[in-house]
């Protein structure tokens, strides 16, 4: 009989990140990305290290601590529950699951100060970020396996009433999902990462002919458009990519999304990004007689030959609805097919119109856990939430392997 592999978790801050390679499945969890979280969250911003019983090294991950009045909001586990910001369409629950919905939402607020501190493992909006060392004992498979014990385990040491796993694919929802029902954990749908393939050309023009002939139509008018408000698209590359103009955008999005107005936030941000990934940053501006009126930042992963749409602004005084579409949808993709991507990640926002201009919707899972006399009453509220946005996903073509929640 083989032997049993007993497999721990240790937190330490950023800057006793141990030294060793690590396999990440994406940008979001490799070390430049992880080294601006570590920047923006400050001592919020923790490593789990997972090791073996002797002290091996096997895997780390990124953890975010939150409390009701800090911490960033989607990785926020206590935060989400019940924000349809976060995920859920209740409008797609039927009546009788819609007042239920409603009768559980009161005195929510209560109920969530109860389960702070909170936890979550994942790093920014797309990967849990699950990395492990190159020349580790066990198996990836095993340690999302321990994952959820080993995740409760810790939190209850940093003294969190809330935990989460956030930003599982499928693949690694199957594995982890017998371990986190036993525990105790609740299953979320958060919604679908938007992937566009980009098929083996080398130009712009390559990969705008080799769309189907509607969505090149609509291509041609969108550009016809933008240039007929004497609009042109200017490519920033590298380090000093993001500028004034950029910040001054971002900023004003992030006010229009209730965030913080402060200049001065977003401008450190955007300098985080530069000190630690600088090199891989590509903004995208809408310009006009030497004035941005729209940008995009894309995260570029020379290793996976892939894009990050991480963010985009654009200016309500001058509203050109084509700049955007132009921008995100056509400038991106054709620098993409330029410089050998295949594969631009658009995020988890914006389902219909990224569906409608040919991403394959990926769906995205987290495993909540509660604690106190409110876990069971805050594991439905997450449910009905899940189902709604399961609903709403479905009908944007998202395909499940297993249905993700029952159908009532």
């Amino acid at each position: 009989m083989a032997a049993v592999i007993a497999l721990s978790g240790r937190v330490v801050p950023h800057s006793e990140l141990p030294s060793q390679h690590v396999l990440g499945n994406s940008w979001w969890s490799d070390r430049p990305w992880l080294s601006f979280m570590a920047r923006a969250n400050d001592d919020d911003f923790r490593y789990l290290l997972i090791e073996t019983a002797e002290g091996r090294l096997c895997a780390v991950a990124p953890l975010m601590l939150s409390g009701a009045d800090h911490g960033p909001f989607f990785l926020n586990s206590a935060a989400i529950i019940g924000d349809e910001r976060a995920f859920g369409d209740s409008a797609r629950l039927t009546s009788e699951q819609q007042a239920s919905y409603q009768q559980l939402l009161t005195g929510l607020d209560n109920l969530r100060a109860g389960q702070y501190p909170s936890v979550a493992l994942s790093s920014r909006g797309t990967d849990h970020g699950v990395s492990m060392i190159a020349d580790a004992p066990v198996s990836r498979e095993l340690v999302l396996q321990r994952l959820p014990a080993i995740l409760a385990e810790v939190a209850a040491g940093l003294g969190c009433r809330s935990y989460a796993i956030l930003h599982l694919g499928e693949s690694d929802r199957a594995i982890i999902e017998p371990a986190a029902t036993a525990g105790g954990y609740c299953q979320v749908l958060l919604g679908a990462e938007s992937c566009l393939s980009i098929p083996d050309v080398t130009s712009r023009a390559e990969y705008q002919a080799s769309l189907r002939s509607r969505r090149r139509s609509r291509f041609a008018k969108e550009m016809q458009d933008y240039l007929a408000h004497g609009l042109r698209t200017v490519t920033h590359y590298g380090p000093d990519a993001i500028t004034e103009d950029v910040v001054r955008l971002q900023a004003r999005l992030r006010a229009k999304h209730g965030m913080s107005t402060e200049l001065a936030a977003t401008r450190k941000e955007f300098s985080d990004i530069q000190q630690v990934a600088g090199e891989h940053c590509l903004v995208l501006t809408a310009e006009r007689e030497g004035r941005t009126i729209g940008f995009v930042l894309a995260l570029h992963d020379r290793a996976r030959q892939a894009l990050h749409v991480r963010s985009s602004g654009f200016d309500d005084d001058d509203p050109v609805a084509s700049s955007y579409f132009v921008l995100v949808y056509q400038d991106v993709p054709g620098w993409a097919a330029e410089h050998g991507i295949r594969t631009v990640w658009y995020g988890i926002s914006a389902s219909e119109a990224k569906r409608a201009r040919g991403c394959t919707l990926l769906p995205l899972y987290g495993y909540l856990g509660f604690t106190g006399a409110a876990a069971g009453r805050l594991g439905q509220i997450g449910r009905l939430q899940s189902l709604g946005e399961q609903r709403r996903l479905a009908e944007l073509g998202c395909s499940f392997a297993e249905p993700s929640l029952p159908a009532d």
